[in-house]
This record gives structure tokens, C-alpha cells and sequence, in this order.
């Protein structure tokens, strides 16, 4: 396995991914069912990093509280957000994306976190059960806005919220003015340029809740 160490703010993490990325990346499209799933959670992406320093500066906001990062890839966000004190649960879709985000777990001496399959189309939780949703670049596609806003609104307690993390780009903007549409009352956060691993996009997170 191959460790990445991801430095947030002052403090250095380790996540772990496959050795020989080109044929792993090359071998998992090929056996994804639905043919055009591509395997980004082998990356970490500059969303992520923004988010894990977001949640770093407001510890009081998650800690104590129950919270999904969803499509947690090798793991930062839910790493990071067990760190300041949440309850963190850490979904993706495929059974082999977990093995390493709990590696990346273990290898930062982090404990506590439950890692799921699971899928935004069929959320594996009880209806309003989530104080949080924490999520970084995954509004990329239009045709997961309808699933995504289904999801949040029926795994989101009424007083709960989501950070979403994007990448500055033209369908990361026009999923965020369709949730406005859809009823959520939308605030940003932090906006910043973000270097990691020979990226430097601009990146903004926005707070997310449901109007009253």
C-alpha cells in the first residue's frame, strides 16, 4: 500500500491507497457495473482538504454530534471530524473503498469511526437520524442533484445541516442554486485556493439547512 500524508493547518495524516494506481484504476472501471463509475476516491481532492480545515476551526460545532461523511474516499473528512469530538459515520459505495478508509483510520490512531456501504439512492438510515452531512466534490454530475437533495432531506434531523465542499466549476455552481430552489437556505463558509498534489483549485464550502 501506498501512504499519502495530507497536511491540515498544523497537523500531518496519513491515508492509505493501492501501490500500482494505473492498473488498480484501470482493473476497477472495468468491473464497475454500471460502466462509468470511475474510481476517484483513490485521490484526495482539494475539497476535502478545505472541509477537514473548516471542521479543525469549529470543533464546537460538530463535537458530540452524530454526522455522515458521505462518500468518505480514503477518509480525511471523517478522520478529521472524529478528531474534534463528532460521532462519524463514513459511507461509500463499494465494499474495497472502506478497506482503506478504515486503514487510514487505524494508521492515525483513530477509533470510533463506522464505516458503511451504503448509497445515496437507498440511504441505509432511519429517517431523520443525522445531526450533519459532510460531503467535498461530489455534486460533479447534474443527474445527482435530485438523489443527493432526496437523501439529505430524509436523513437530515430538522434542525440539522450539511458542508458541502466544491470545486470552483459550472455544475458545482448550478447545484447549489438548485438547492436554493429546493428550499435550502444556503451560506458559504470559507472560499480559498487550495494546493495538494499538483492541484490548486478554488474551492468554496457553504453551509446548507432547510428553510423553516
Amino acid at each position: 500500500m501506498q501512504t499519502l500524508i495530507v497536511r491540515v493547518l498544523d497537523q500531518d495524516w496519513k491515508l492509505v491507497r493501492p501501490d500500482d494506481l494505473e492498473s488498480y484504476w484501470e482493473r476497477l472501471s472495468y468491473e464497475l457495473a454500471s460502466g462509468d463509475d470511475l474510481p476517484y476516491w483513490l485521490e484526495v481532492w482539494p475539497s476535502a482538504k478545505l472541509l477537514a480545515e473548516l471542521i479543525l476551526k469549529s470543533k464546537t460545532k460538530l463535537s458530540q454530534k452524530i454526522g455522515l461523511d458521505l462518500g468518505c474516499g480514503l477518509g480525511l473528512v471523517s478522520l478529521v471530524a472524529a478528531e474534534v469530538g463528532a460521532k462519524m459515520l463514513a459511507m461509500d459505495y463499494l465494499p474495497q473503498i472502506l478497506k482503506f478508509a478504515r486503514k487510514s483510520a487505524q494508521l492515525n490512531n483513530r477509533e470510533g469511526i463506522f464505516h458503511l456501504v451504503g448509497n445515496w439512492q437507498h440511504p441505509p438510515f432511519q429517517g431523520q437520524s443525522l445531526d450533519f452531512v459532510l460531503a467535498s466534490d461530489i455534486f460533479y454530475e447534474r443527474r445527482f442533484f435530485e438523489p443527493l437533495n432526496t437523501f439529505f432531506v430524509h436523513v437530515l434531523k430538522p434542525d440539522g445541516f450539511i458542508w458541502l465542499s466544491n470545486p470552483l466549476r459550472d455544475v458545482s455552481k448550478d447545484s447549489i442554486d438548485f438547492l436554493r430552489q429546493k428550499g435550502w437556505r444556503v451560506r458559504q463558509l470559507a472560499e480559498d485556493k487550495v494546493h495538494l498534489h499538483n492541484q490548486s483549485p478554488v474551492v468554496s464550502v457553504f453551509e446548507l439547512q432547510l428553510s423553516k
